[in-house]
């Protein structure tokens, strides 16, 4: 549409370290990139309010979309005309939850606040009758409904932004030559693992699936694609898995499905959890665009209906 123009707003806690000359650049596409400042309610979204309402006045948008719920809440307070459109792609205080309740008691009792305000926040987004909310998986859509008043008829569920299938033809060409240069045999069979070591993507427990599955069939190998590599090359090491059977490396996200080709199954495990339960994780979403296999424990739903499927 080459009448569109388009503003991408962002909110950082450090400005001055976002590098506009990386990122890509078009003439009808402007970044505005502005500080924000530590969550304590929703009153400290109110700078956020003030500035985001100023570029809104500035283009007069036809619609907003809004990442997540704080996003959300900035762009209704901003009180703007335009169709507001929040993706939900996951749960800001159940995530809040879990990543911080792991750590000392001492801390974790004095986050514990936080974990209401922010569902708070949620309650108060996500229940506007004035929004539109996109998730990514049904069980998604049914939490915001159960838990925080969200009208299901304002409700979509995406999927505009599943990868395409590759073609058999160019999986097996990005298989033979991946498998020759990485040294891996043809007819090995290759689990992969795709992604970083956050507390929620059960690093370890993948590394000890891989240790496990090794010691019952010796001639298996296993792919980490990662940005974490001295994590899982220390998790490699840690279950004695041995470096020729293993490939651990960082890869460029426009290299990933090329790469992913080499391996027969995909793993993807997680908590039980309903951060886990209400996902629908992107590597998933790309080891199927390759035809891989899927090894999961049944902790997330909308994968559980891809099995059904």
């Amino acid at each position: 549409d080459e009448s569109r123009t388009a503003a991408l707003v962002t909110f950082e806690r450090q400005p001055k370290d976002v590098d506009l000359k990386n990122l890509p650049g078009h003439s009808r596409l402007e970044y505005f990139v502005e500080r924000s400042y530590p969550f304590f309610g929703r009153w400290t979204l109110w700078g956020a309010v003030l500035k985001f309402r100023k570029v809104v006045e500035r283009f007069s948008p036809t619609m907003i979309v809004a990442r997540g719920p704080l996003a959300g809440y900035v762009a209704m307070k901003a009180k703007v005309k335009s169709n507001l459109v929040v993706q939900a792609r996951g749960l800001c205080a159940e995530e809040y939850r879990f990543t911080h309740s792991r750590g000392s008691k001492l801390k974790w009792t004095m986050r514990k606040p936080f974990v209401w305000m922010l569902k708070q926040l949620e309650k108060k987004v996500y229940r506007s009758n004035a929004i539109k909310i996109e998730t990514v998986s049904p069980a998604l859509r049914d939490y915001l409904c159960d838990s925080f008043g969200a009208r299901a008829g304002n409700i979509d569920v995406a999927d505009f932004d599943i990868p395409n299938p590759i073609s058999k033809d160019q999986v097996k060409t990005w298989r033979e030559e991946g498998r020759s240069h990485f040294g891996i045999p043809a007819d090995a069979i290759v689990y992969c693992y795709s992604g970083s070591a956050k507390p929620w993507q059960c690093a370890e427990e993948t590394i000890q699936f891989f240790s496990e599955k090794l010691k019952a069939e010796p001639q298996v190998h296993f792919v980490v694609f990662t940005g974490a590599t001295g994590e899982f090359t220390k998790l490699a090491e840690k279950y004695g898995i041995p470096k020729e059977k293993i490939l651990i490396m960082r890869v460029e996200p426009s290299e990933l499905l090329r790469h992913l080709a080499i391996a027969d199954f995909g793993v993807i495990l997680r908590e039980k959890d309903p951060v886990n339960w209400v996902s629908r994780p992107t590597k998933v979403l790309e080891y199927r665009a390759v035809g891989m296999g899927l090894v999961h424990n049944g902790t997330v739903d909308w994968i559980n209906n891809l099995e059904i499927l």
